[in-house]
């Protein structure tokens, strides 16, 4: 009996198919040479042309604009991170100030609440316009936050400072690792993106020492104060030293504003501000079987699921 060897036919790819058109496209761009140095772009998934990662020959800032762009993110970093757990010293003082024990909680909930609930809001921003004008516009909320809480005459007044600075550093804070990712070569962004990590650290352990120093020695309005004092030349550092490159969009500002989660940052937020309530308020305020404190339970419980609904099956 005669065998006839056995031959291998390597698959071919029909034009006509979307796996064919995926290895056309793979083949031209390995084929042309200087394809990725000639484009230094790459089409994004939501239509906007943004910086490659890879190009070998990316042009990043050097020398001074290069340690001013990385000196401003993290000192901005730094601040909010002060300002996370300065007011922790000052509360016993802006307690008895305004008379409003039964808020003392918030004072530091609100910061964070908001700080938490924007993060993806803040990180589409950034995926849809300018990185640098909406960093830029999370120092000017995270200043306006800090301004109503230095101004305050009134407990509601001052944590709805709290919220806004906290919206700030929402912002703020995913701002500052992204511009470090973009300003700098692949292999020193783990340095660069722990630093600030650290600075975050630091911030955070030496904000109740500063925050005390300030309620013995000057006023507790000086916690916030301080803010307005050193994010101005942050700010200038920033817009004086960043250069990106621009990118083109397919969908206009309105339709990239309408593609914002605007729904769930919604269902999230007033789903956390319940539950909030319920530790605040059951049994202090109201006792635990009281009809307020079980309808903030099922609330929250009612808008999670809808959260959850929203993200998960309705995408």
């Amino acid at each position: 009996m005669s065998t006839s060897p056995l031959t291998v036919t390597p698959p071919t790819s029909r034009p006509g198919t979307v796996i064919g058109a995926d290895l056309e496209k793979q083949q031209q761009a390995i084929s042309t040479p200087g394809s990725f140095s000639d484009e230094k772009k790459v089409l994004a998934n939501d239509g906007a042309s943004i910086p490659a990662a890879a190009s070998a020959d990316e042009e990043y800032p050097t020398g001074l604009k290069f340690a001013l762009i990385n000196v401003a993110c993290a000192f901005f970093i730094f601040l909010v991170a002060i300002d996370q757990t300065i007011v922790s010293t000052a509360i016993p003082v802006v307690t008895n100030r305004f008379n409003a024990f039964q808020d003392v909680g918030w004072y530091g909930s609100a910061y964070l609440l908001t700080s938490t609930v924007f993060q993806p809001f803040f990180g589409r921003l950034y995926a849809d316009f300018s990185v640098k004008w909406v960093y830029l516009a999370s120092f000017l909320i995270f200043e306006v936050g800090s301004l109503i809480c230095a101004l305050a005459d009134s407990s509601p007044m001052f944590i709805v400072g709290r919220a806004i600075a906290g919206l700030g550093l929402a912002g703020g804070y995913s701002g500052s690792l992204i511009i470090v990712t973009l300003i700098a070569p692949l292999e020193v962004r783990p340095l660069l993106t722990s630093g600030m990590g650290a600075v975050y650290g630091v911030g955070g352990t030496i904000g109740p020492l500063i925050g005390g120093a300030f309620t013995s020695k000057v006023s507790w309005r000086w916690c916030f104060w301080l803010n307005l004092c050193f994010i101005p030349p942050v700010a200038l550092m920033i817009m004086l030293c960043l250069r990106l490159p621009n990118r083109k969009h397919e969908h206009t500002p309105l339709q990239r504003l309408l593609r914002i989660d605007w729904l769930g940052t919604a269902l999230a937020l007033c789903s956390i501000i319940c539950i909030l309530l319920v530790f605040q308020w059951g049994g202090i305020t109201y006792a635990w079987s009281d009809s307020r404190i079980i309808g903030l339970i099922v609330g929250f419980v009612v808008i999670g699921a809808a959260f959850w609904v929203d993200q998960v099956i309705m995408g």
